[in-house]
């Protein structure tokens, strides 16, 4: 009522009382930072979400939205030459055309840029389109070769525009294994990781 009345202040303090009483709720939370944002409190809308985070380490969709807010004024240094799935025109890739498939390579790219000290950092992006029922058995299950906070997202992108984060993300050695859901025949399982290499280990025959 507050919200609807135009008391956005009165609306996010009552929604952080909410939060407050239910410190693990998504939803509330996400109420807290949409109305903290429209009140153009970003700094206060970050530290709900990190705060939030520390607990929840796993929840990449929150995860990713921290980012873009850290990120709203520049964009990531590799965006530039990144791909986006939603601009390739995947339906080529379909049972009928690769019979003997069972799922289909869409993006395969990685970049690298070279910090002044050699050291490197590498960005990683694998899409794959899922054609049959044996390519879900194959891909819906992903492992990772990156700490969690090298997780850039993970995620099922399916036919009907539809997006779904991974409902399981856990610990392995030093990798992360996500399980993906609402995977069908058409939807594409698309990831991407940071990669760190210390100066030591980069070839001394390199140089600038």
């Amino acid at each position: 009522l507050a919200l609807e009345q135009g008391g956005l202040e009165e609306a996010l303090a009552l929604h952080k009382a909410r939060f407050q009483a239910q410190p693990k709720n998504r939803q509330a939370l996400l109420e807290v930072v949409d109305l903290a944002l429209r009140l153009n409190k970003t700094d206060e809308a970050r530290q709900y979400l990190r705060d939030f985070l520390k607990e929840h380490p796993g929840n990449y969709e929150l995860r990713r939205r921290l980012r873009e807010l850290d990120q709203e004024n520049s964009a990531a240094w590799w965006e530039p030459y990144d791909l986006q799935v939603p601009q390739i025109d995947t339906k080529m890739f379909n049972q009928e055309r690769y019979p003997r498939s069972t799922y289909a390579w869409i993006v395969d790219f990685m970049v690298t840029r070279i910090n002044p000290d050699l050291s490197r950092e590498s960005y990683v992006h694998i899409a794959q389109k899922v054609l049959n029922q044996q390519g879900i058995n194959e891909l819906s299950e992903v492992l990772l070769q990156a700490q969690r906070q090298d997780l850039v997202y993970i995620k099922t992108l399916n036919p009907d525009g539809t997006s779904y984060q991974p409902e399981n993300v856990q610990n392995f050695n030093l990798a992360q294994s996500a399980s993906l859901y609402k995977v069908a025949p058409g939807s594409i399982l698309e990831h991407a990781y940071i990669e760190h290499e210390d100066a030591a280990e980069v070839d001394p025959a390199f140089h600038m």
